[in-house]
C-alpha cells in the first residue's frame, strides 16, 4: 500500500491518473479513507508527513541569525 510507503494522497491519485490516462480517484477521497472513523484502527494518518513541521517562518530564521548570541 503506497500510503504505508509514505506516498501522499496527491501522489497516489496522480500516479493512477498517469498510468490509466484518466482520473481514477481524487486525493480528497483518499484523505477521506485515511481519516474515516471505520479505519481508525489502521492509523493510516501516521504515515502522512506533517508538512507544517517542515515549514519554518523565513523571517523567524532571519531574526534568529541576526540576534544569535555566541
Amino acid at each position: 500500500m503506497k500510503i504505508l510507503e509514505g506516498w501522499s494522497p496527491e501522489q497516489i491519485a496522480g500516479r493512477l491518473k498517469k498510468e490509466n490516462r484518466k482520473t481514477i480517484i481524487c486525493h480528497e477521497t483518499i484523505y477521506d479513507f485515511i481519516y474515516d472513523p471505520e479505519n481508525k484502527d489502521k492509523k493510516l494518518w501516521e504515515y502522512q508527513e506533517n508538512k507544517s513541521r517542515e515549514k519554518e517562518n523565513p523571517v523567524g530564521r532571519f531574526i534568529k541569525a541576526v540576534f544569535q548570541v555566541e
